[in-house]
């Protein structure tokens, strides 16, 4: 039996249809003769095999309200073959037979997405958050804002996820279309690992969810080797992300004095610096 690494689909770039998510609550569910899915989002619930359980199913043990939804790895039939896949869910329809895109149009700039969890991940899985925000077509060049955020630790009871949004400074203009997933996200996955999520929503920055942040501060060089300097002209906490949404290190900034950073233990690549205001600078590392 291969393995079908649900990543190759569900986190590719793509696209989402209003500034709040529809059904984030897990509210609403579509009634079909052996299984249900959610209303506004995308499962591979229809080739789930026999007695094998669905990748979404809806649970009753609910955040809030009176349903949620309970993310399970599974094993499916796709393409005349037999797979096991990891357990996913993507907002927006998606006719993957038809080879369409999933999501809808999109055109604000939220500053993080919110939710709340359960979890039992077992021998070191993981799952993810991951949030795509660009313009058509999509492509790396045209990513507006990025997130991908980690959960791994089990909670037997709901816990709280939030994970920023980080925008590329570049690129000035509203996205126009948005691709959210939410999944099992380690390759080496089990199949006795579940996550249930409710309550997603985004949040806005409250200078306006339109509102460009003022500039407030400044870097140097970059690219930057093993010694980075910020300036600053208010006081501030400005915290670095790598690539995936971590945040690598937070320095404390005091204004007209310069901060220097220590570089040469981060690897090379891409890295967003963030404010407080919800101001973002992008940073090259090469050594």
């Amino acid at each position: 039996m291969k393995k079908f690494i649900l990543s190759m689909v569900l986190f590719s770039v793509c696209t989402v249809n209003a500034q709040y998510l529809t059904n984030g609550g897990f509210e609403s569910w579509d009634n079909q003769i052996i299984y249900q899915t959610p209303n506004n989002w995308f499962t591979f619930n229809q080739f789930a095999i026999g007695s094998t359980p669905t990748p979404v199913t809806k649970v009753s043990d609910a955040h809030s309200g009176s349903s949620a939804a309970k993310i399970s790895s599974t094993i499916i039939s796709f393409g005349g073959s037999v797979d096991t896949i990891q357990g996913g869910i993507l907002y927006g329809d998606f006719d993957i037979a038809g080879g369409g895109s999933p999501g809808v149009p999109f055109q604000s700039r939220p500053d993080s997405i919110v939710g709340y969890y359960k979890s039992n991940l077992l021998s070191g899985d993981s799952a993810m958050i991951q949030v795509l925000l660009g313009n058509s077509p999509s492509t790396s060049s045209n990513q507006t804002g990025f997130c991908f955020g980690y959960i791994t630790q089990n909670a037997s009871t709901y816990m709280r996820f939030s994970f920023p949004i980080i925008y590329d400074p570049a690129i000035t203009i509203a996205p126009d279309t948005l691709f959210l997933a939410i999944g099992l996200g380690s390759q080496n996955f089990n199949l006795a690992s579940t996550i249930t999520v409710d309550d997603i929503q985004f949040v806005y920055n409250v200078t306006g969810v339109d509102e460009i942040a003022q500039a407030t501060f400044n870097v140097f060089p970059n690219p930057a080797n093993n010694l980075l300097v910020i300036e600053s002209t208010i006081e501030d906490n400005i915290s670095i992300y790598n690539a995936v949404g971590q945040i690598v290190q937070t320095v404390q900034i005091i204004p007209a004095v310069k901060a220097e950073v220590n570089c040469s233990q981060l690897e090379e690549g891409i890295y967003f610096l963030k404010g407080k205001n919800g101001y973002s600078e992008k940073l090259v590392v090469k050594h």
